[in-house]
This record gives C-alpha cells, sequence and structure tokens, in this order.
C-alpha cells in the first residue's frame, strides 16, 4: 500500500498534512471502531486509505454494521481535533514508535493471523532487535508454586540464550518470572499489554517494564495511550501473544486459565504448544496436563522446545549449552553426590552448602535441576528433602 498524504482542517482552522498513519490512529481513537470495522473500511476503499479520507456519512453506513453507524460523526470530530495529532507526535519520539502492518518491522507472523492489530504502540528502542529475532511464548497462573516459578526462569534463561526473544503478557506470576530471567541473563523479551503502554498493569511491575526497555526489549500494546483497562482487552492482548511467536509453552495453569485461552489461539493459528508437566493433585498442573492429553508437547527442558522448533532459524549471538532437565532424568554426577547427602528430613541451603562445598549458584543450579527431576522437594522458603 502506498502511502498518501492530504490535507485536513484542524479544530482551530488549521491546515494539517494527514497521511494513512494518521487517518488509521483516528479510527483507532474512535469509541466503537474496532479492528473488523476497520477491515471493512479498509476493504471497502480496496487498500486506498485516500478514498477513506474523503467518505460521507451515508458511505460509511453502507460498509459498517447498523450498531457501528453512530461512530462516523465522532469519527469526523477526532479526525479533525487537534489532540489527534500533538498524541500522535508524542507516540512517534523518544523511546516511543508506532507501527502499522506495512512497516517492515511489523512482525512478520502477526501478518498470518485473522485479525492481526492494525497498528503497535511501542515502548523501547527502534534499532531493537527483539521484533525480527524469532519468538517463543511463556505463560501460566498468575499465582505460581515455587516449582512453577523455576521451570519458568530456567526455561526464559536457556532459550533467551539460545536466540529467542521470550514473550509473555507482564502478568503477576509465571509471565512476570519468565521477564525477569530473560533480563537477568541478558537476553531479549517482550512485554504484550492490554492496556496501554503508559499504564502498566499491574502497577507493582512499572519498575520491571522499565527494565526490560532498558535490557533491549519492548513494551507493545494495541491499545493507545490513555486506554481504560478492561477484562475484554486480555483475550485480545494473547491473540498478540499467541500471533507472533512460533511457540505457546504453558508453564502451571488452572482449567479455566486465561494461558489456556493463549495456546488454544496458538493451535488456531497453527503454532507449537507446549506444556511442563507438574503433580497430578495440584490445581495449577490441570491445565498443562490436560494440554499433554490433548497431543501438546511435553516439555521437560529446554531441548524439548528447541527440537520440535529446530527449522527456526535465530541468529548465532548466543551459546549456552546448559540443559536442566524437569522430570524423570537421570542424575548428574554433582546431582548424585547431593543426593547421598540428602534424606526425607527437610535439610536447609545452608547446610547442604556446607556439606556440598557447592557455591552459592552451583547449588541453586543443582537444586532447581532435581526439583524438575521430581528428586527432592522444597519443603520450606530455603530447606529441600528427598522424596
Amino acid at each position: 500500500m502506498d502511502v498518501w498524504n492530504a490535507d485536513v482542517v484542524d479544530s482551530r482552522g488549521a491546515t494539517v498534512s494527514l497521511d494513512h498513519r494518521v487517518l488509521l490512529f483516528s479510527l483507532i481513537r474512535t469509541p466503537g471502531v474496532g479492528v473488523k470495522t476497520i477491515r471493512r473500511l479498509y476493504d471497502a476503499v480496496q487498500s486506498d486509505w485516500s478514498l477513506l479520507s474523503m467518505f460521507t456519512q451515508s458511505e460509511w453506513d453502507q460498509v459498517v454494521d447498523a450498531r457501528v453507524r453512530g461512530a462516523y460523526a465522532k469519527w469526523q470530530k477526532e479526525l479533525h481535533s487537534d489532540q489527534l495529532y500533538s498524541m500522535w507526535e508524542r507516540l512517534n519520539c523518544g523511546e516511543r514508535f508506532v507501527l502499522t502492518q506495512q512497516d517492515v518491522q511489523y512482525p512478520k507472523l502477526l501478518h498470518e493471523i485473522p485479525d492481526p492489530p492494525w497498528m503497535l504502540f511501542i515502548r523501547g528502542s527502534k534499532e531493537c532487535t527483539s521484533l525480527t529475532q524469532p519468538g517463543i511464548a511463556i505463560v501460566g497462573t498468575r499465582s505460581c508454586t515455587v516449582y512453577g516459578k523455576n521451570v519458568a526462569r530456567t526455561l526464559a534463561d536457556s532459550l533467551g540464550q539460545n536466540g529467542w526473544t521470550i514473550v509473555s503478557g507482564l502478568a503477576r506470576g509465571i509471565d512476570a518470572h519468565a521477564h525477569q530471567s530473560a533480563v537477568d541473563s541478558n537476553a531479549l523479551t517482550i512485554a504484550v499489554l492490554a492496556g496501554g503502554v503508559d499504564q502498566v498493569y499491574p502497577p507493582e511491575h512499572r519498575s520491571l517494564a522499565d527494565q526490560i526497555v532498558r535490557s533491549g526489549g519492548l513494551l507493545i500494546s494495541e491499545q493507545p495511550d490513555g486506554t481504560t483497562l478492561q477484562a475484554g482487552l486480555f483475550p485480545l492482548r494473547n491473540r498478540i501473544i499467541a500471533g507472533m511467536t512460533h511457540g505457546t509453552i504453558v508453564v502451571e495453569a488452572a482449567n479455566q486459565s486465561g494461558s489456556l485461552i493463549t495456546s488454544a489461539l496458538a493451535l488456531q493459528y497453527n503454532r507449537e504448544v507446549f506444556a511442563v508437566p507438574g503433580p497430578i493433585f495440584s490445581p495449577k498442573s490441570q491445565g498443562p496436563l490436560s494440554l499433554i492429553a490433548e497431543g501438546a508437547g511435553l516439555v521437560r527442558s529446554a531441548a524439548d522446545v528447541e527440537s520440535q522448533l529446530a527449522h527456526i532459524k535465530r541468529p548465532a549471538l548466543f551459546f549456552n549449552t546448559t540443559t536442566i532437565e524437569i522430570a524423570g532424568e537421570c542424575a548428574t554426577s554433582e546431582e548424585q553426590a547431593l543426593l547421598e547427602q540428602m534424606t526425607i528430613i527437610p535439610t536447609t541451603f545452608e547446610r547442604l552448602q556446607e556439606m556440598s562445598k557447592y557455591g552459592f549458584g552451583q547449588l541453586h543450579r543443582v537444586l532447581l535441576s532435581l526439583q524438575m527431576k521430581n528428586r527432592i522437594v522444597q519443603t520450606g522458603p530455603s530447606s529441600y528433602a528427598l522424596t
């Protein structure tokens, strides 16, 4: 689609140059106008936005649903508002930028879904490579267990170090741990928000959002700044997470979890779906276990994900070969040495470190691996016992 320019008169009577991006922005800001309505308008003018800029009420009514006909007057008011242009300028300066479907940086995989966002409002560096680097989604419950937290962080670290962009929704629980792990390991991560990127939700994740941007990642939303957060925006957010990634990993989720919406959309978009097994009696394991029963890829380690997606080319930026198994595998020599010093009676982290002579990071890694192999269990904030 060619970029065109036209002139409109704003509310002060000043003539303003208008291109297709600002016209599209005016539609997105108009109450009642959504993705499907914009698609109808776009198809009606055969992708020539300049024709839409001259639409009359009658022409509008012939294209849109009856319930949206009243939005024409609101759109015209929006189109001629000086606030439209001042906001557009704010969204395209500093660490803010906007992408449309016609921009080269727009995620290619989103073009393949039935209802891709017309615009993505982004906070971060426009030079960031996270949009072009292949992505993998890690999602799950907001109230995760220690096991779920450790799995999410381990997978995000391993996959991030091996050239995958970690994509999630910045929610509490699994999402936050996946983002934080990517940031900590200097990997790229993208947080897809339900509301505008100017209003991080939940509020306590503002610091994490800042860390994501500082580390070279991005905050993304299809909603413009100032959007009031509503429950219906979260499933729309989930489709972007599923649509822009090659696969979705579900780590702990109840049967009615929003994470299962993301995985269902991933299947609909012909993407891979993976699930991490957990204790059969835990409500938070029921979602992943159901997915595995239905054919989702069982994740014992990051290697399980990478083998399924081996055909996806990734930049040779990282060379992490560490693999931490998640279930049912034999113990390594250093794990076996630690197991021989443990019993079914809980032992503190400090005592284990004293007995094993392992460094803090080494012991933490070994304990995490043994938990994932179901050889030990964490019995308290810093105590462990044999299963």
